[in-house]
C-alpha cells in the first residue's frame, strides 16, 4: 500500500495544495477557492503550482478551527 505522505513530508516547509487540504482538513477545491479570495498566502512554482509555507498554514488553521462557532 502506498503510503498517505511522503516520508519528509514532516521536514518539508513547503506543500503541494493536496498536502495543504489535508494538513488543514479541508478539500482541494475549498483551499482554492481560499486561495483565490485571498484569505490563504499561496505561491507560485515554477511549474505554475501553488506552493503553501507550513508554517503560514498553521496559523491559518488555528483560524480556520474557530470558523462557524459562534452562530
Amino acid at each position: 500500500m502506498k503510503p498517505i505522505a511522503p516520508s519528509d513530508y514532516a521536514q518539508r516547509r513547503y506543500l503541494s495544495v493536496g498536502e495543504a487540504a489535508r494538513l488543514l482538513g479541508i478539500s482541494v477545491n475549498e483551499l482554492h477557492a481560499l486561495v483565490k479570495g485571498g484569505e490563504v498566502p499561496a505561491y507560485r512554482a515554477a511549474s505554475g503550482q501553488y506552493r503553501f509555507d507550513r508554517e503560514q498554514l498553521a496559523s491559518f488553521g488555528t483560524a480556520l478551527s474557530g470558523i462557524g462557532e459562534d452562530v
